[in-house]
């Protein structure tokens, strides 16, 4: 266990697991931390991982599939998706920013953010 951190956004490296899509992630011992940008009509299909993720939409909007469900999200709204259901997302024209985090740390943002090969979403 470490004694912490302090991060400037500005000097996160930057890593791409899907075209369209870009991130920055802070990793913990157990908990992540990630903020997302996409670009106006960008696509994440449908897929799982047995992290719990929760987000927050900071600006644009765009539409998620949890589950069997689908759901319209707006700046300022958030979603729990637990481990394991399956979900995707489409991007509205605005394009979108988004905050997650997730428990624990997915070892692929890992490997994207330092720049190894990844099986991101596949």
């Amino acid at each position: 266990m470490s004694d912490g951190g302090v991060y400037e956004v500005s000097e996160i490296p930057e890593f791409t697991p899907l075209p369209g899509m870009s991130g920055q992630a802070v990793f913990g011992d157990r908990l992540q931390l990630t903020i997302v940008r996409f670009a106006p009509g960008a696509v994440v299909p449908v897929h799982t991982h047995p992290q719990e993720q929760i987000g927050l939409l900071l600006h644009g909007d765009a539409t998620v599939q949890l589950g069997r469900n689908e759901y319209a999200l707006h700046t300022s709204s958030a979603y729990v998706v637990p481990s394991g259901v399956a979900h995707g997302l489409h991007v509205g024209s605005e394009g979108a920013v988004f905050i997650e985090a997730f428990h624990p740390i997915r070892q692929d943002y890992v490997d994207a953010a330092a720049g190894r090969p990844t099986q991101t979403f596949r």
